[in-house]
């Protein structure tokens, strides 16, 4: 995807951003969601939402995404 959000300081814009995330939750379906494993797999796109966030200032810092990371691993 071309970034046509040229200025901003993010390299996508909202458009691009939900198209990514239906992408991701295609993916997701075909791919990877069991039973066993939905609750880890829609924290994970939970926090993939919060990290493509279009305003710098809305998305997690690193050291919250690692943290996230652990809790959803111990799920």
């Amino acid at each position: 995807m071309e970034n046509s959000n040229k200025g901003s300081s993010s390299s996508y814009n909202e458009l691009e951003f939900r198209q990514l995330a239906n992408l991701f939750k295609t993916y997701l379906e075909a791919n990877v969601l069991e039973e066993e494993n939905k609750k880890q797999v829609v924290e994970c796109a939970k926090l993939i939402e919060r990290c493509l966030k279009t305003n710098p200032d809305d998305r997690p810092i690193m050291t919250e995404v690692a943290q996230s990371l652990r809790l959803i691993k111990s799920l």
